[in-house]
């Protein structure tokens, strides 16, 4: 829920900042497809080549996959878990200052 709200704050930000719908829309469309088709939410990382590797099994959509995988398993590794929070902690404090910096901007 943490890695969602830090999504959505971002695409506030951008929102704010572009202004324009259409815009924001085409701009968000990337960054998120990118990420979730370079996650092993698709795929298990060894099927990518071994240099997308460590870009692969790193960035937070695959931290946050493995790490519900794990609590669905009933398995949590502390490794993993302590990447996801920092993932999702990182994202809330930079996306959550750029929103609210954005909607005083506006104001």
């Amino acid at each position: 829920m943490a890695f969602a709200i830090a999504v959505c704050l971002g695409a506030d930000a951008l929102g704010s900042r572009v202004g324009s719908v259409e815009s924001s829309s085409q701009l968000l469309l990337l960054p998120q497809l990118v990420l979730v088709l370079l996650s092993t939410g698709m795929a298990p990382a060894e099927s990518f080549p071994a240099w997308l590797g460590p870009f692969v099994r790193y960035q937070p959509v695959s931290q946050v996959t493995e790490t519900l995988r794990a609590l669905a398993g009933g398995h949590v590794a502390a490794a993993g878990l302590s990447a996801t929070v920092a993932w999702c902690v990182g994202l809330l404090a930079l996306f959550g200052g750029l929103a609210l910096r954005m909607q005083r901007r506006t104001q």
